[in-house]
């Protein structure tokens, strides 16, 4: 399949998209195109949770 550059085709693509479901599970900002496959990536929600845990049970605690 070729890929033809116009927003109508990128966006075809997106709707087909079976992982878009997951960009809610990232903080990105609205209208941000993320693309940059060589980071750490975009924070995903649920480390927060999870350090906020530690900080609360274990660094607090013990």
């Amino acid at each position: 399949m070729a890929l033809t550059p116009t927003r109508d085709a990128a966006e075809a693509l997106d709707s087909q998209d079976l992982l878009a479901h997951k960009r809610n599970e990232f903080f990105i900002e609205e209208g941000t195109i993320y693309l940059d496959g060589n980071s750490l990536g975009p924070a995903p929600k649920a480390v927060f949770d999870s350090i906020d845990q530690t900080m609360r049970e274990e660094w607090l605690r013990d």
